[in-house]
């Protein structure tokens, strides 16, 4: 759906997002979490040649857009159920490195993700769900350089990427939001291993075990132990990203419940005639247009001062993810027993719609965070 209000160049990315992830996913098979008939390396050149991958990103290094913008390529995203790495690579890793690298080495670093020739990864967390500061991973100075050593369960998208933006404590105690830097480490550094695997609903992901993996000095990112209210930065912007693809999400689960409704039949006619559950999907539009206000709300405030960024974006994600388990649970239930079989698309939805309430902090968690942020009812 087209928000009211957008400029010609917005609506341009709009349809040809919608129509790029359509045609890959033509000849998929159905239900599959990725969708793509071009190969992953391929598709993410792609997405390199149409601009994608710069969207939000500086204008001098070769990005445009904003927020909006963002929001519009990850509800594409969604609705496709597309697992390509633009979360991980571009709205996280991609702004920590804008924000903080210094202005000399900012579009070498930059460029080349934008062009599609280098991916990164964000990893962070490790300590108890969702306290994404409490990190035990150290950063012990060395001659003309840091030692680092920890270890970095479910990092997104590590196997795929040729650098990993990791988080390491300089100093301070396991609890601090002081002392925390950002690194630039190769992903094939020497003491570095990753043990991949896939995600509940078919990501890609990886635990790191660092052991005394060297970097220089220009690997930091920013200031020594001064990353994070950079990093809080990047994750509010990466929590209105999930929303956005939450929203495609849920969009792509009611429009094939409403197509199921209309041709499966019981008692000689189609269930769509059925007056109760004519009224469930009129629930699920609902809470799908109310998410769809809330995420844009969120994606302007953005560029507003934290005490405001980080109270939209969390009324956003609570509004969302209870939002999203509220349609995934009555788009699956309205299939019936086909809509828990993995070759049936409808499924696949709703393992990524409850996946995405989960990152970054659940709805009762971001609740719990900021309380009067939660939504009536």
């Amino acid at each position: 759906m087209t928000l009211p209000g957008l400029t010609s160049e917005q609506v341009l990315l709009a349809d040809s997002a919608r129509r790029f992830l359509e045609r890959e996913s033509a000849n998929a098979a159905s239900g599959s979490s990725a969708a793509a008939t071009s190969s992953e390396a391929e598709r993410w050149r792609a997405m390199a040649d149409m601009g994608w991958l710069g969207v939000g990103l500086p204008e001098d290094a070769g990005g445009s857009g904003g927020p909006v913008e963002t929001m519009m390529l990850m509800e594409a995203f969604g609705r496709a159920l597309d697992a390509s790495g633009f979360l991980s690579s571009v709205v996280l890793a991609g702004r920590l490195v804008a924000r903080l690298a210094q202005e000399d080495q900012r579009n070498d670093l930059l460029r080349p993700l934008i062009a599609g020739s280098h991916r990164y990864a964000f990893a962070a967390a490790e300590g108890p769900r969702n306290a994404l500061h409490e990190i035990a991973t150290t950063a012990t100075p060395n001659t003309g350089g840091y030692v680092l050593r920890g270890r970095k369960p479910v990092v997104l998208d590590a196997c795929e990427a040729d650098t990993l933006i990791v988080l390491a404590r300089t100093r301070g105690a396991t609890e601090d939001r002081e002392g925390l830097s950002l690194f630039r480490v190769p992903a094939r550094a020497s003491g570095l291993e990753l043990r991949a695997y896939r995600t509940y609903d078919g990501r890609s992901a990886a635990d790191l075990v660092l052991t005394d993996v060297g970097v220089d000095d220009g690997a930091r990112l920013g200031e020594e132990g001064a990353a994070w209210s950079a990093v809080e930065w990047a994750v509010d912007h990466a929590l209105v990203a999930l929303c956005a693809e939450a929203l495609g999400a849920m969009a792509g689960a009611h429009d094939l419940t409403l197509d199921y409704l209309k041709t499966r039949k019981q008692f000689g006619r189609a269930i769509g005639s059925f007056q109760v559950l004519q009224h469930r999907m009129v629930d699920v539009h609902v809470a799908m247009e109310e998410s769809r206000s809330l995420v844009l709300a969120a994606s302007i405030d953005l560029s507003r001062s934290q005490p405001v960024r980080r109270r939209t974006v969390a009324a956003a994600k609570i509004f969302v993810g209870r939002s999203a388990k509220l349609v995934a649970e009555e788009c699956v239930q309205m299939h019936g027993g086909i809509g828990i079989a993995d070759e049936y698309r409808i499924g696949h939805y709703f393992k990524r719609l409850l996946a995405i309430d989960t990152l970054f902090g659940d709805a009762d968690h971001h609740a719990g965070s900021f309380p009067l942020a939660e939504p009536a009812g």
